[in-house]
């Protein structure tokens, strides 16, 4: 897939392109506030949120649109959805450590703590191996505090150490 960037033929000088900064940009003159830059970040996630659910709609196993779903509920801490389409990617796609994971992360943040342990057991025993990663992952910070959450990243830790770069 083509993605836009400063190398992309998209953003090279061509025709109707002067390869010149537009004026809007040019200099300091033209600033977003910080409060104008969040509320437009949310709302492009909303906009992104609401296109993808409609392409879900019509191609329930479009994986791809399901996943960046996920990460577009999460972003706007819509966690009960994003569960649910996490679920949905689990049940698409039971070999993924990556998905169980991620679902383990969705189940952590909404306090369902049994059913993330035994996601974040599947997705190790399908080759999840960051245990670094997991320690420290916000997302599975209500788990941080169990014993059974703490032996997983020991265990993890001990059968795949951290090599030295």
């Amino acid at each position: 897939m083509d993605r836009f960037s400063p190398k992309s033929p998209h953003n090279q000088p061509g025709p109707g392109r002067s390869g010149e900064t537009p004026p809007c940009r040019q200099g300091s003159d033209f600033a977003i506030p910080p409060v104008l830059a969040k509320q437009l970040a949310v709302t492009g996630r909303e906009f992104l949120t609401d296109l993808l659910g409609a392409e879900v709609e019509r191609r329930p196993s479009n994986q791809p649109a399901l996943t960046t779903l996920s990460q577009c509920l999460a972003k706007l801490d819509r966690r009960l959805e994003g569960l649910q389409v996490d679920e949905k990617l689990a049940q698409l796609n039971p070999l993924s450590p990556i998905v169980q994971y991620n679902l383990a992360c969705s189940q952590a943040l909404n306090q369902d703590a049994p059913a993330a342990l035994k996601s974040i057991g599947k997705a190790i025993d399908l080759g999840f191996t960051d245990a670094n990663f997991m320690a420290s992952d916000p997302d599975l910070e209500s788990l941080h505090p169990l014993n059974s959450f703490r032996q997983l990243v020991q265990k993890l830790s001990h059968n795949h150490p951290t090599r030295p770069e």
